[in-house]
Order: C-alpha cells, then structure tokens, then sequence
C-alpha cells in the first residue's frame, strides 16, 4: 500500500545516496557505511518520538508528525485507543443502568467474585444485610455474616436456597440463593420472606 511504498522510497533513495557519494569520494565503505548510519539515526529517533507519544498517553495533537508506515503506526495506535475508551464507556453505561435496576430491587444483591470477596452491592443488601457497598467492597462476606448455614451454603456453591435470620433484624427470615456469572463471579440474591414463614 501507499505507506510502505513510500518506506521502500525512502530506504532506495538512502541507498542511492550512499552510492553517489560513494562514486564521488572512492570510499565505498565508510559512504555507505555513514549513509545507513544516518538512516538508523533517524530510525530510532522516530521510536523514541512513538514511544514518547504512547507513553504521554497517545494525546491526537502530540501525535508524531511522520509519514509512510510511522504515520500509519501512529494513526492505528490512535484508532485502537479511541475504540478502547468508546468500549469502556459503553460498559460504564450498561454497568449504571445495571447498578440502578437493581438498586430499586427490594431483594439485596451482591455480587462475589470466586473467593466470595464483595465486588458491589445494592442498597438493599444495606438494609437487609448490614452490607454496604462503599463500606464493604473487597471485604469477605463470610466475615461480615457469620451464619454457620450461609457459610456452609457458599462453600458448596450449588444451587439450593438457604434459609437464616437477618443480622440486622432477627425478626426477618431471608432466603438466599447463588446465580452463577461467567468467569466463576456468582451473584448472591437474598430475599425477605418473613410475611410467608
């Protein structure tokens, strides 16, 4: 395509060069030898611009200014990096309209990841569970509800329902079960079930 052909342009014309100079001077050697050199020279400087830019954080108006396969480089980075935050975003968009379907769920949800550490939590599980998300988050749920029957039921990870009192009531009866997610992550889904104990 038009960008390595303007690459293989650019390294005929290098050696052309060193050619001429070399039929100017008699030096083969060193005339192609200082010609090549000049154009690693000039290699490495357009690494070292790539490689600055990337690291700054790919900003478009510090792109590298370069033409032929470089300016293509840098144009695929910039390309990869603006799908990456558009991606990101659309996952911060569903993750809030998931966040605020469940937050309006009277039965607490939280979700565990495979070694039942709390990733997030509905309101909910505050008022059911004494679980709050900001407060909890990367805490062990087996350390914060000590109940023999729950601990039991997280462990062997199937899929029965459990039944135990509220640690923040114990007048309430609540029903727990698993859902399982992708990647060994599990959803904990309690409900309140006292009207029809």
């Amino acid at each position: 395509n038009d960008y390595w052909n303007i690459e293989i342009r650019r390294i005929l014309w290098v050696v052309t060069s060193g050619f001429v100079m070399a039929m100017l001077t008699g030096y083969w050697l060193p005339s192609l030898l200082a010609v090549l050199s000049a154009y690693i020279i000039w290699t490495l400087f357009k690494l070292r611009q790539l490689q600055s830019w990337l690291i700054k954080g790919q900003k478009p108006d510090d792109m590298p200014d370069s033409d032929g396969a470089w300016e293509q480089i840098a144009y695929l980075f910039h390309k990869s990096q603006q799908k990456s935050a558009e991606r990101k975003q659309k996952q911060k968009e569903l993750l809030t309209r998931f966040d605020n379907v469940l937050s309006v769920l009277p039965d607490a949800a939280i979700l565990l990841d495979v070694d039942n550490h709390i990733q997030w939590a509905n309101k909910s599980a505050a008022k059911l569970l004494g679980i709050r998300d900001a407060a909890d988050r990367g805490k062990r749920i087996d350390t914060l509800l000590r109940n023999p029957d729950l601990h039991k039921f997280l462990e062997e990870n199937s899929e029965r329902k459990v039944t135990f009192p509220s640690p923040r009531n114990s007048n309430l009866t609540l029903r727990a079960r698993l859902l399982p997610l992708q990647g060994g992550s599990r959803v904990l889904s309690v409900r309140d079930i006292s009207e029809g104990v």
